[in-house]
């Protein structure tokens, strides 16, 4: 019977990266009977396109409603994934080397509130066609969490708009709801649990596990989704703030800044995002009921899991969203916004004059 493997990646748990190098060794993939289908338009490696099976449920400003309204017509392009769905595990029920074939799908987005009837509708398709489906997820503790997802927060949307989302564990549960009798199996991503302390060779290790077969090996894997500096961070919130994000010129000069303060880093040095030491422990006493609970059904040795046990003093207020768009501002540097213009001034890409224009009203305006 052919396994498909739903990689369901939660937020920044190298879920960017596992694709990309998934997309590079296709071919050599699909030799050793793992096939990762091509299902998305464009140069994304994710599968992304996933979403047509819950899109009617998506909030129209969702950043992947608006990906896949650029598309075109979307029942056009479910009818396509359908079709890429079905010749994958086609092509997985033709493996004759040893043990089964795989198809491999992964997307970061499963786990979204809305995707729960999406989940459903490719659990049923991938039945009716014969094959075995199981989910793995990679789940990174709250505090280690709380300072990427702030950042992934304001390069997405330019604000730390809900503090809910700085824990893996409302996802974990959505992932339970959609995917309902499907087993769901959890990994912790730390570097000290992870195979090679690689995202990508934990989830190699866990697939040749479960079709008792090696795989080829990845060598390095090259990190994709840097992460923005704390004076990138505040920028980027004063812009979202200040902007009409229903101006499509305007999203666009955006996109151009959010992209140069995660790519100039090289050049312009600046101060991660590290949280306030007085935060550590009520971001632990707010998760820690939820996490205990769940440390049981992670697939580690009971005992090194006892490490990951979180025990926070009771009563402490949680963090909240206002306190971390504060903490943020705080951070501005008019200095290093200088540098960020200077460094976009001398990109060579027709786009440049007119963001720098855009970027100089922006930060002119009180």
């Amino acid at each position: 019977m052919v396994r498909v493997i739903i990689h369901a990646g939660l937020p920044k748990t190298g879920t960017s990266s596992s694709q990309a190098a998934f997309a590079a060794r296709r071919d050599i993939l699909a030799e050793h009977g793992v096939h990762y289908p091509r299902l998305d338009p464009g140069t994304i490696p994710g599968h992304w396109a996933l979403g047509v099976f819950w899109h009617d449920r998506m909030e129209p400003r969702y950043h992947l409603r608006r990906r896949l309204s650029r598309q075109g017509d979307v029942a056009a392009m479910e009818a396509a994934v359908r079709r890429a769905l079905v010749q994958a595990i086609r092509a997985a029920q033709t493996w004759r080397g040893p043990g089964e074939g795989v198809v491999l799908l992964s997307d970061e987005h499963l786990s979204h509130p809305s995707a729960l009837v999406g989940c459903r509708k490719l659990v049923r398709l991938i039945q009716r066609q014969g094959a075995h489906v199981e989910v793995l997820a990679h789940v990174r503790p709250d505090p280690a969490l709380f300072p990427s997802r702030t950042q992934q927060q304001l390069k997405t949307y330019g604000r730390a708009y809900d503090v809910a989302d700085m824990s893996h564990l409302p996802r974990v549960a959505a992932l339970r709801a959609g995917f309902d009798s499907v087993p769901l199996h959890l990994r912790l991503f730390d570097a000290g649990m992870m195979e090679g302390a690689d995202a990508v060779r934990d989830l190699c290790a866990w697939i040749e596990r479960r079709i008792d077969r090696s795989l080829p090996d990845f060598g390095a894997v090259e990190r994709v989704n840097e992460a923005i500096p704390a004076p990138g961070c505040a920028l980027l919130q004063k812009l979202s703030r200040q902007g009409n994000p229903d101006d499509s010129a305007a999203e666009r000069h955006y996109a151009h800044v959010r992209w140069a303060t995660m790519t100039a880093q090289a050049d312009l040095p600046a101060p991660r995002l590290v949280l306030p030491q007085d935060w550590l422990p009520r971001i632990e006493a707010q998760a820690q009921a939820r996490w205990n609970a769940l440390l049981p059904a992670f697939e580690h040795p009971p005992a090194t899991l006892e490490r990951f046990r979180m025990a926070a003093p009771p009563g402490l207020p949680a963090v909240t969203a206002s306190e971390i768009e504060d903490w943020v501002a705080a951070g501005r540097d008019e200095a290093y916004e200088r540098a960020l213009r200077d460094w976009i001034a001398a990109r060579p890409e027709r786009w440049v004059s007119g963001c720098l224009e855009w970027l100089a009203q922006e930060l002119a305006r009180r």
